[in-house]
């Protein structure tokens, strides 16, 4: 333990992006279809997020290139929070009674 949530972040959010790769892979190769199909359940929300940027981008013009990270670095970020309390949760004291402490 000991991993604060900014060291956790640096490693999770692209571990995360390894392993869903690697598991993606390994179930692709198992139905006999590349990695690069159009049933590659990482990349297609991949495509997806890039039309939409891009549709953002000409209606909306270069605004949105200011916008559009900010909204992708909050999103990657709730996301590693809610992973990292579910992996390290909150750590409190049994209390005698058999109670957790409040913090």
């Amino acid at each position: 333990m000991g991993e604060n949530i900014y060291k956790f972040s640096t490693r999770e959010i692209p571990g995360a992006f390894r392993r869903a790769w690697g598991l993606e892979e390994q179930r692709l190769s198992r139905r006999g279809q590349s990695v690069w199909s159009f049933d590659n359940e990482i990349l297609q929300p991949m495509v997806i997020t890039v039309v939409l940027y891009t549709l953002l981008l000409a209606f909306f013009g270069p605004k949105m290139l200011v916008f559009l990270p900010i909204q992708m670095a909050f999103g990657w970020w709730q996301l590693t929070s809610a992973n990292y309390f579910e992996h390290y949760g909150f750590l409190r004291e049994k209390m005698a009674h058999g109670r957790f402490e409040h913090q």
